[in-house]
């Protein structure tokens, strides 16, 4: 079964077997996972101690960072608009470029 696995993931197999340890621990993963890479990109077993390393945990990351970026986006707009506000009240309500 592993032999079958890793014949059908064969870039992964090949950057494993040239020392790549990103490309190891998703080689665990998918064997771990019966060979279906979409359920290793899924994998909840956070007790498994290759998990914060492995493509479901990255995708966790991603997923934050993206929701981190979009808050300071949100925010950096609120700032624009308030500052906008601020010169209009200022300068009696006329637009002013």
């Amino acid at each position: 079964m592993r032999e079958a696995i890793r014949a059908k993931f064969r870039t992964i197999e090949r950057k494993r077997l040239a020392g790549d340890v990103d490309a190891a621990i998703q080689m665990n993963c998918i064997e771990c996972m019966g060979g279906d890479f979409e359920e290793a990109k899924r994998c909840a077993d956070t007790g498994c101690p290759l998990w914060p390393h492995s493509m479901a945990a990255r995708q966790d990351r991603l997923v934050e960072l993206r929701t981190l970026a979009n808050r300071r986006k949100s925010k950096q707009a609120g700032l624009v608009n308030r500052r906008r506000l601020a010169r209009q009240i200022t300068s009696g309500g006329q637009n002013e470029r």
